[in-house]
């Protein structure tokens, strides 16, 4: 095989580039213009959790540091589950709640109602009745800071 001269190499990386960006071009072309339907539109309305507070479209409220932020399906009204840090309590929020998830070893149920421009949000704590005392100051605090969105 015969050894290429620093101009034959030059000249082979100039047409490597000039492929190279051919390529690039041809491809591109490839991208779609619009965005396809099913990445468009997302079902549901929007919930927007940023570090502790939670906001829908009916509601927005602070809900207590460290829990967790559980959203409801898309395909049901706007309602959250906020869970303790270590997995004791649950508290629950949304439009007229009639069901409440089930939590093992919780005792006491709390529940509190808000009304907010005619719509009814209701609120319900589940934990074991030893800590209630430590967690009914924050579900209260939770009520409290629910609004309107």
């Amino acid at each position: 095989m015969k050894n290429l001269s620093h101009k034959d190499t030059k000249k082979l990386k100039m047409c490597l580039c000039f492929v190279s960006l051919v390529l690039c071009l041809f491809f591109s072309a490839c991208v779609p213009a619009r965005v396809p339907p099913q990445l468009a539109y997302t079902p549901g309305p929007p919930v927007k959790v940023a570090g502790h507070l939670y906001r829908s479209t009916l509601f927005t409220v602070e809900y207590p540091p460290g829990w967790d932020a559980i959203t409801s399906a898309a395909s049901s009204p706007p309602s959250a589950i906020f869970v303790a840090p270590d997995h004791s309590a649950l508290i629950t929020l949304g439009l007229d709640i009639e069901e409440v998830p089930a939590l093992a070893g919780a005792d006491t149920v709390e529940i509190r109602r808000v009304i907010l421009g005619g719509t009814h949000i209701t609120a319900v704590l589940r934990t074991p009745d030893q800590a209630l005392d430590n967690l009914l100051p924050l579900f209260e605090q939770l009520v409290t800071s629910i609004r309107q969105t």
